[in-house]
């Protein structure tokens, strides 16, 4: 009978390992397409990914000056990027090319070999789950806990993709298993060896480290509970070495936690661990956490079990803990319990939520069910055995089926390669095709050669949001859509994210969800998603956490233009809607403004200090009552000071790719309110700052600047238009405004001025043959300069044959030719 039990049991082992496996393995080529986009220049088959942070660890591992001492990245431990590294050296040795992600053929062989090490180990632990569950309970519950843990979506997802989290829930748990052998057996080797194994995985993530607490309150807790016991317990040299070895381990992997500690708390980038406390944490707001301001902690992270492993089994899981501390108190199945509970202490009052922050916890939370389960066939009362095998009979097979489902998406094509190959074949060549930035747009699924690529660009409202109104926010939205045929968007790249948070961005979340309606001049053509599903039953996961659809299986949506007077129809329409929104602060905007142009300073500073009291995250209310102030004889440095992006409460807008844009925002915002001269004021203000540390910020402020000269432009506000235009030319030599200063001068009947304006555009870019002929024509015929002439129109002939007609008189004058 016993054999026949290990041979079941045998059986049962296999196939749940085969089946997790094959689970993991399925789409291990995902990311290969026929999809070949113009400019990447490959024949038949390109390599897509679409995990940011997979990405970031793999380029981290190809990195080719890696520096133990200066690494790549702190937001992450560095052990596997250390693994990667070995096994791509592994890979080059049998004739891969793993060299580079910039060559699709090498890229391909290096996701590969990330996705079998990930694979690898979500599989160990598997093994560990069905170890730990035979050690320390029975074969029953091993054998439940190794199926939940195989069948849960979260971990086949975590599978898939080679991200650092893989490798912290294998490391945990083999700790956790290492120190109950060590508390089993007491021997210095088995602490050494959990010592090491708790040093790894705080190289893998820092919270690891919470597992020498486990390890410490397991070893306080042996034997006598006296005061001198405890003691002596403390100073006994097992605990030191366990510990020594877990500092040793954890400092040969980062020795830059040593040599230079503050390279821990720099918050420069994404890579960055300082940054990632302070988003995760909700003290700065990033795009992809929006979703997450009305994070209710702990409550809300619990949740995520449902997409990790199903309704049923979040609900068994809220039981099975208490169950097993109050019946289960062997010491063992207690400190996996503290593991767990101290893991969840720390993650459950973040305000990020992620699916694979749940996941380090499964391999416990499955056998704390598992005991559960098994338990309730044991019980004394025939119904609540009944009860019980019908409740695990519904719960496995609702896992075991969701499990399946979701593991099939990684068989199907990727959404957004589906949507690729339609705009290619259905859009005509040469449209405007609207794109979001951000990791799981459709940016790099659509040819910037065969199509004109307009970037939607919501992430300057978002870092710039305290310096706008929502007039001109909504002006510079509806501006880029004017310029789409088309638009491609993802739902849980930007929409998700502001329709979760109307109340701080009101119109960026009206956009979304009246593009999403079919309200703005713009109607849904195409859809593509990949459910999990099976056999006819659809999993639906639309309102899923954002990243745990993004990283395999979005909603694609393809939009098509109306035209341009049905999109400014409906913007005309929404802009009378925003009026009564209590989001906006221009209502009251308009209130100071009215003031301040009746120059009632006193009713102005009052309405002012209305408007900051309703708005108090208003920077743009600030600077107008700082010159409010002025106006009436007191300057106001703190009203000033609350102007600066580094003293605002909303952080993120310190940001080093948009903080340039503050001064042509602000200035929008004032001219829109009928005050061109103090808009005029910003502008020169902003010349003299700081904000424009680079070329590239450089050139983008002064292309800002140009927004605020069109807006005057369009309102027939000339003189203000050339001033805005001039202080961007003192900015960064841009083309364009050089040659609307050139028109200006030559309207105004100066052709020095225009010459000087052009010629200056054209040693930004040479190769403008229309400005060549504006140029010649003005040297030739108003200024009399043959030399200038001749020069500037053989350059426009020689760029554009076409223009040889128009000006071949022009030209034989200038060569002296009658």
């Amino acid at each position: 009978m016993d054999m026949a039990r290990d041979t079941l049991y045998a059986l049962l082992l296999a196939a749940l390992l085969l089946i997790g496996s094959a689970l993991r393995l399925v789409g291990l080529t995902r990311g290969d397409s026929d999809l070949v986009l113009p400019e990447q220049h490959q024949a038949t088959l390109f390599f897509y990914r679409f995990h940011p942070d997979e990405e970031m660890v793999i380029w981290a591992a190809l990195s080719p000056d890696f520096d133990l001492l200066n690494p790549p990245l702190t937001v992450y431990g560095v052990l596997p990027v250390y693994a990667l590294r070995g096994a791509l050296a592994l890979a080059s040795l049998c004739g891969w090319s793993v060299a580079s992600l910039d060559d699709p053929d090498s890229a391909r062989h290096v996701y590969y070999v990330a996705r079998i090490l990930a694979v690898l180990c979500s599989c160990g632990v598997l093994l560990l789950v069905w170890r730990m569950g035979c050690r320390y309970f029975n074969r029953p519950v091993a054998a439940l806990a190794l199926a939940i843990a195989a069948f849960a979506p979260g971990a086949i997802q975590q599978a898939h993709f080679f991200i650092v989290d893989g490798f912290f829930v294998l490391l945990s748990a083999a700790a956790i298993h290492a120190a109950l052998q060590a508390l089993t057996s007491g021997t210095r080797r088995n602490y050494v060896l959990a010592g090491l194994l708790i040093g790894a995985t705080a190289a893998v993530r820092l919270n690891g480290l919470l597992l020498g607490l486990v390890l410490l309150a397991g070893h306080l807790a042996r034997g006598e509970r006296e005061w001198p016991q405890f003691r002596r317990r403390w100073c006994q040299p097992e605990l030191w070495l366990a510990g020594g070895a877990a500092t040793g381990a954890l400092l040969l992997v980062e020795p830059y936690l040593v040599a230079r500690p503050e390279l821990l708390w720099r918050a420069e980038g994404s890579g960055d661990f300082g940054l990632a406390v302070k988003v995760t944490r909700g003290e700065i707001l990033q795009p992809w956490t929006l979703v997450d301001v009305h994070t209710i902690p702990y409550l809300d992270h619990w949740g995520i079990w449902s997409l990790a492993t199903g309704w049923p089994l979040t609900f068994l899981f809220v039981f099975a803990l208490p169950y097993v501390l109050w019946r289960e108190r062997r010491r063992p199945v207690v400190l996996m319990a503290l593991w767990c509970g101290l893991y969840f202490l720390l993650i459950g009052q973040l305000q990020a939520r992620a699916v694979r922050y749940l996941i380090p916890m499964l391999p416990f939370m499955a056998l704390f069910a598992g005991a559960l389960l098994a338990a309730s066939w044991q019980a004394a009362r025939p119904w609540i055995r009944q009860g019980g095998k019908l409740v695990s009979i519904l719960v496995m097979g609702h896992l075991v089926f969701k499990g399946v489902a979701f593991a099939r998406i990684y068989g199907e094509e990727d959404s957004r390669i589906q949507a690729g190959k339609w705009v290619s074949s259905h859009v005509p060549k040469d449209s405007h095709v609207g794109v979001e930035g951000g990791g799981f747009s459709m940016q790099g699924l659509i040819s910037g050669q065969d199509y004109q690529q307009v970037v939607l660009d919501v992430t300057r409202v978002f870092y710039g949001y305290p310096y706008l109104s929502c007039r001109a926010q909504l002006d510079f939205l509806e501006e880029r859509l004017q310029d789409m045929e088309y638009l491609a968007l993802t739902d849980v790249n930007r929409y998700a994210q502001f329709t979760a948070v109307p109340e701080i961005f009101p119109v960026v979340a009206g956009l979304y969800e009246r593009l999403a309606a079919g309200e703005l001049g713009f109607e849904l053509v195409q859809r593509f998603k990949t459910y999990p599903a099976l056999l006819g039953l659809v999993f639906a996961d639309d309102r899923a956490e954002p990243s745990f659809l993004g990283y395999d299986h979005p909603t694609v949506w393809i939009f098509k233009s109306r035209g341009k007077a049905a999109i400014g129809e409906a913007f005309t329409h929404w802009e009378r809607e925003l009026a009564e929104n209590p989001g906006c602060p221009d209502r009251s905007l308009e209130q100071v403004a009215a003031q301040v142009r009746a120059r009632d300073w006193a009713q102005a500073e009052a309405a002012a200090h209305t408007l900051l009291e309703a708005y108090p995250d208003l920077a743009l209310g600030y600077w107008l009552l700082a010159q409010i102030h002025r106006q009436q004889g007191n300057p106001d440095s703190a009203a000033l000071a609350h102007f600066q992006p580094e003293n605002l409460r909303a952080a993120h807008v310190l940001h080093t790719g948009t903080v340039h844009y503050i001064p042509a925002n602000t200035a929008l915002s004032l001219s829109y309110l009928g005050l061109g001269d103090l808009a005029l004021q910003v502008l020169r203000e902003g010349v003299g700052s700081d904000y424009s540390s680079s070329a590239q910020a450089a050139e983008q402020m002064a292309q800002s600047y140009l927004e605020v000269a069109k807006y005057f432009f369009s309102r027939g506000d000339l003189a203000r238009m050339e001033q805005a235009v001039e202080l961007s030319t003192r900015i960064f030599g841009i083309k364009e405004a050089c040659n609307i200063l050139a028109l200006t001068a030559q309207q105004r009947g100066e052709p020095e001025q225009a010459l000087k304006w052009w010629e200056q555009s054209l040693l930004v870019e040479a190769d403008q043959a229309d400005i060549h002929r504006r140029a010649g024509l003005v040297a030739l015929l108003n200024l009399g300069q043959r030399d200038k002439a001749r020069y500037h129109l053989g350059r426009a002939v020689a760029l554009d044959p076409s223009l040889q007609a128009g000006i071949a008189a022009a030209l034989r004058a200038a060569q002296g030719d009658r």
